[in-house]
């Protein structure tokens, strides 16, 4: 969960803005016809029954004596704190949440070792290595640098053996073969891979040769989402068996000659469960904030019809409130137009942080709304194609909007207290709702602190060390070093 949760408050008070206006839509238990339909269901010019939702404000506007609005809801934040009596501390503090982060396959290590040679003065084909155990290595296993300026995981074409070393390791010119199946938006040359793929040894310049044994030349990597691009309108052939290859040095930044860290692995021994990048985030600490939720009426009969249709819709005691949580990385927009159901392109204000392959939620003031997953993205039209098509009509009218990078949190609801404040000589009739909301709050905000509370695991680098002995001797496998 990490850097979620940092809105907290705001999504709270959207949910509890969704359950009232939903309340004008809600089926009512009570048919009979006394039942009373309130003002703002009237069009008032031509008096006819409308369904028109009710308004949250969060401020108090009872004083205000130009608003003629009936009935009014305030909602307010009465008090919030760090919740010590419900069991909710668990896991205790202290113990970091650690993540998987998409990233390049764990394998079983044959070799590896703080000493490669890989390039110097310019790009080169070859790794030079002294080790051991070199004979255990083949050109069916392949070689990841983790430092320097060549960091990725390639192929090897072939070993030459030369005495005790060093040792030559050719790498092959075929940096990834059969690729996984991929997506392909033609009007925007995105190659996005249906599964994570290690790019990061992919550069522009480099090509990749579709499943028909087309060549294509890639024109940007985004080794994070696996993601390439090539020339808008090219016509690549989806399906498993691509392939991507470079012409020339394999290895084209210059490391200096400077000694490298590296691992050979074998591909058909993989780890399971195990990934090669973690994120570490802080702790989440459980609140409690408790909201009340006040309805001011100046008509005693609307008034008890709302109290009632209150009383369905919030209670029982114990509840549960749907919550869309935004984190650091959400993009939210607002939809341009109506979407109807069977619908499979979005129309959004803004579509310029919305990215192929990204999980969005569609939804209103009025309804929770689904998931979706973004096929391709028209930054021209700001239009958003969606792999499955849309199950229910959002009305641009009830502020239907997109939001990527999310989460739906079930937060406790539970009801406190009923309060009547009621002014009769004034004709003013008050009910006040009170309700304890269970949420959680990040312990630490990277924008808002110097501390950092997420950080990026890579590859565990190799640490040289020499043993000595008592007398600072140098110590090898052998014994004493002269």
């Amino acid at each position: 969960m990490a850097r979620q949760f940092a809105r907290i408050l705001n999504d709270i008070e959207e949910a509890l803005a969704r359950e009232v206006r939903r309340i004008i839509f809600f089926e009512t238990r009570d048919r009979t016809p006394q039942d009373v339909a309130f003002r703002e269901m009237f069009d008032p010019f031509t008096g006819e029954l409308v369904k028109k939702p009710i308004e949250p404000k969060f401020f108090d506007d009872t004083a205000d004596a130009t608003i003629s609005t009936s009935p009014r809801f305030s909602v307010r934040l009465l008090k919030l704190y760090e919740d010590l009596e419900t069991n909710r501390l668990l896991p205790p503090y202290g113990n970091e949440l650690v993540e998987v982060l998409p990233s390049p396959a764990a394998y079983e290590v044959v070799l590896g070792g703080p000493d490669a040679i890989t390039t110097n003065g310019g790009g080169d084909s070859t790794v030079e290595i002294t080790h051991r155990e070199i004979l255990s290595v083949t050109n069916t296993h392949i070689l990841r640098l983790i430092t320097g300026s060549n960091q990725g995981t390639y192929r090897i074409a072939s070993i030459t053996l030369n005495g005790n070393g060093p040792h030559t390791i050719t790498l092959s010119n075929d940096l990834l073969v059969a690729l996984p199946d991929f997506d392909y938006n033609k009007d925007a040359g995105i190659v996005t891979f249906r599964e994570f793929t290690d790019l990061q040894a992919v550069r522009a310049g480099d090509t990749i040769v579709d499943a028909a044994l087309t060549s294509f030349v890639i024109t940007a990597v985004n080794a994070f989402n696996s993601t390439l691009s090539v020339a808008p309108g090219s016509t690549i052939a989806s399906g498993v068996g691509a392939k991507i290859n470079r012409a020339g040095n394999v290895l084209q930044n210059d490391d200096l000659g400077e000694e490298q860290c590296y691992l050979i692995l074998d591909p058909s021994q993989p780890i399971i469960g195990r990934g090669t990048r973690y994120q570490v985030s802080s702790q989440l600490i459980p609140y409690t904030f408790l909201y009340f939720i006040k309805i001011s009426s100046r008509e005693r009969d609307e008034h008890i019809s709302i109290a009632n249709r209150m009383m369905q819709v919030f209670n029982p005691p114990r509840g549960s409130l749907f919550t869309v949580i935004r984190t650091e990385t959400s993009f939210e927009s607002e939809l341009l137009k109506d979407v109807n159901v069977g619908d499979k392109v979005i129309y959004v204000k803004d579509a310029t942080k919305f990215y192929v392959n990204d999980r969005v939620r569609l939804f209103d003031d009025l309804e929770l709304g689904e998931d979706l997953v973004i096929k391709s993205v028209n930054l021209t039209s700001n239009a958003v194609t969606v792999v499955t098509p849309v199950s229910k009509q959002y009305t641009a009218d009830h502020c239907a909007r997109l939001v990527s990078n999310f989460c739906i949190a079930i937060l406790e609801r539970d009801f406190k207290n009923h309060v009547t404040e009621d002014r009769e000589e004034s004709q003013f009739w008050i009910h006040r709702f009170t309700y304890r909301i269970e949420g959680w709050v990040d312990s630490r905000i990277p924008p808002y602190t110097t501390e950092q509370i997420s950080e990026d695991q890579g590859d565990v680098n190799f640490v040289g060390i020499v043993l000595e002995d008592f007398e600072g001797n140098i110590l090898d496998d052998t014994g004493l070093v002269p």
